[in-house]
């Protein structure tokens, strides 16, 4: 909902920090105004509550607003059900957990820990301290989220569950940075996940932190933190607890190597799973879903009785052949057997159906299947073109963060996540490679110039084994020429990145084809104009641009961005690529767009231009 300004908005967040209570109209003016409150005051908290009554209760009449924000003696009451409040759903399941492991019942309290962990979305308050700075309440709370998730991530170092507690133990580092606590979890949560060398690297950057920013010296947690990094290297879980081996993983993965830079896309993705039962995750060839999925997979695996079972359909073209992907994972149950019990909201099995965009209908008389026929049953799909089915949460996955021409500090630069994945799969293949500050800046122009996507970013770096970076960084105008390693291991299509934009033309009809390589002709944003003159000039049909550039964007090749300038598409740069190949193949030639503005009276055509005569887009 749109509930208003800023101050109108902090009236709500006090209430609902405070619900079910009293809460004084003097100490709502004194939280928003302090020390300096304007003589109009509490007439102005008398007018931001009748606004959001109206805007929570609009079908009501205005002096029967009442059943959410009702008036007490002197002020106002938050009227929610615990259930509707996601602070009392935290503090119910947090108070659930602390009960059940005072019986020494760690399974139950660990999963209800992580069931209030994932309802947590941002470790750093940040909305909520925006609008109450410096409320005592603030901190209070901040402290409350604290100490849940360290008793989490101590369960699950202890009785061998660090992997899906790693992305909650580095959120809270991310948020604390001088608590040495935090610190040290996050340390031994690395370890125990086999990155030693990411334990010890974060150890030493704590330390460092401490001494130039507090004056102070590591202290017992930390310590101990550091002796285990060095004598662990994977996961081990105690067998005298008792704890039971955790759940079955059926089909390819889990996903070994740690993600780069998508820890908020992991917290956002178990937080759909919480509440939905089918989540798919989309986007552009190469921007990271299988890597994504199969880590969601295994963060939430511990859930499900029944582990999780992951279903690879890049090959496969009809219902037949999905039926025998499902086979080939083992049996995966459409209905409940009759007779059987299925408690409801009882999680059995989690199941993952990777690159569905060829068979985008077959998959969805799948899933369709199986969440009506099972309710135990979740299902997370890939897919560059979502199944469009009523109950479908979808999550789009973008590129990696690459910065802009403007980020030129070093440090800045190593910082950013692509250059970190080029850095990390550079070192695979060449050991000497080291990321510097003289190299940083090179390194950053190559992942933009790959657009962030971490399938091209990983084979650009495994070209370092035979070429030098100064080289990489000079082949990179035509990427899907350009970079071609051999890549195994994998789905066929991800051997190179010519094959995995490919792909994305098996998704297309004729007329959908035609569209794509008439946008070779314009610049990587453009406009609605634009792209109906070159399909004119170069195809000579005009049809209905707005519709095929709208199946475009739901098959992931275009992106629709909203600015000053009104509803604009945006292009990859190995999209473009992509439809300079294609636009080969139907004869057309770019240089014959006339060049110009189009006639929106942006510079679409002119830009494109440049880049096909080779120069920078901004000299056109």
């Amino acid at each position: 909902m749109e509930l208003g300004p800023p101050k109108q908005c902090a009236v709500l967040a006090l209430l609902a920090l405070r619900a079910g209570e009293r809460v004084a109209v003097e100490e709502l003016a004194d939280a928003l105004w302090g020390e300096n409150p304007p003589t109009s005051a509490m007439g102005l908290v008398h007018t931001y509550i009748a606004r959001l009554r109206r805007v929570l209760e609009p079908d009501m009449p205005r002096r029967r607003r009442t059943n959410v924000i009702s008036s007490t003696r002197g002020g106002y009451r938050l009227n929610v059900s615990a259930e509707q409040l996601d602070l009392q759903v935290f503090r119910t399941l947090t108070q659930q957990a602390a009960a059940v492991l005072k019986d020494d019942r760690e399974e139950p309290a660990f999963q209800l820990l992580g069931q209030a962990m994932r309802a947590w979305q941002d470790p750093f308050l940040s909305d909520l301290t925006a609008l109450l700075p410096d409320h005592p309440a603030i901190g209070m709370l901040r402290q409350e989220l604290v100490n849940a998730g360290l008793e989490y991530v101590r369960l699950g170092i202890e009785y061998g569950r660090a992997r899906p507690v790693l992305p909650t133990a580095e959120r809270l580092a991310l948020a604390e940075p001088f608590n040495e606590a935090v610190q040290a979890r996050c340390v031994q949560a690395l370890a125990r996940t086999g990155q030693r060398a990411a334990a010890l690297a974060r150890y030493a950057e704590v330390c460092d932190r401490l001494r130039a920013e507090l004056d102070v010296e590591p202290g017992s947690h930390l310590a101990v933190a550091y002796r285990e990094a060095i004598a662990v290297t994977a996961e081990v879980r105690p067998a005298a607890k008792g704890v039971p081996d955790r759940p079955p993983w059926r089909g390819p993965g889990p996903v070994v190597d740690d993600l780069v830079g998508r820890e908020e896309d992991l917290a956002a993705l178990l937080n759909l799973l919480e509440r939905y039962r089918m989540v798919t995750l989309t986007g552009p060839v190469g921007v990271g879903k299988t890597a994504l999925a199969l880590a969601l997979a295994e963060a939430a695996r511990d859930g499900y009785a029944g582990g999780v079972a992951v279903v690879e359909l890049s090959g496969a073209r009809s219902r037949a052949d999905v039926a025998a992907a499902v086979a080939a994972v083992g049996p995966v149950p459409e209905t409940t057997p009759e007779g059987a019990s299925e408690p409801l909201g009882q999680r059995q099995l989690l199941v993952v159906l990777d690159n569905a965009e060829l068979v985008v209908d077959e998959t969805a008389e799948l899933v369709n299947n199986l969440l009506r026929g099972s309710p135990g049953i979740n299902v997370v799909v890939t897919s560059r073109e979502i199944l469009g089915m009523a109950y479908e949460a979808v999550h789009p996955v973008r590129p990696l963060a690459v910065g802009d021409d403007s980020v030129i500090d070093a440090d800045g630069l190593r910082e950013l996540p692509a250059v970190q994945l080029f850095a990390r799969r550079a070192a695979q293949v060449s050991p000497a490679f080291q990321l510097s500050r003289s190299n940083a800046a090179l390194v950053a122009a190559i992942c933009r110039q790959l657009d962030g996507l971490p399938l091209a970013i990983e084979l650009a770096a495994a070209c370092l084994r035979t070429d030098p970076l100064w080289t990489l960084s000079t082949r990179m105008r035509d990427p899907l020429q350009a970079i071609r390693p051999t890549r195994r291991g994998g789905p066929r299509h991800h051997g190179s990145l010519h094959a995995a934009a490919h792909r994305s033309l098996e998704l297309l009809d004729t007329a959908e084809q035609r569209c794509f390589a008439s946008l070779s002709a314009v610049a990587s944003e453009f406009c609605l104009e634009a792209a109906r003159e070159v399909t004119l000039a170069l195809s000579g049909e005009s049809g209905d641009v707005r519709l095929l550039l709208d199946r475009l964007v739901d098959k992931s090749l275009l992106e629709v961005r909203s600015g000053p300038r009104g509803r604009r598409y945006h292009m990859l740069r190995t999209s473009r690529a992509l439809a300079r190949e294609v636009s080969s193949r139907f004869g057309y030639s770019p240089h014959s767009v006339r060049v110009g503005p189009c006639s929106a009276g942006c510079h679409c055509l002119q830009s494109a231009q440049a880049v096909h005569d080779g120069l920078p887009a901004a000299a056109s």
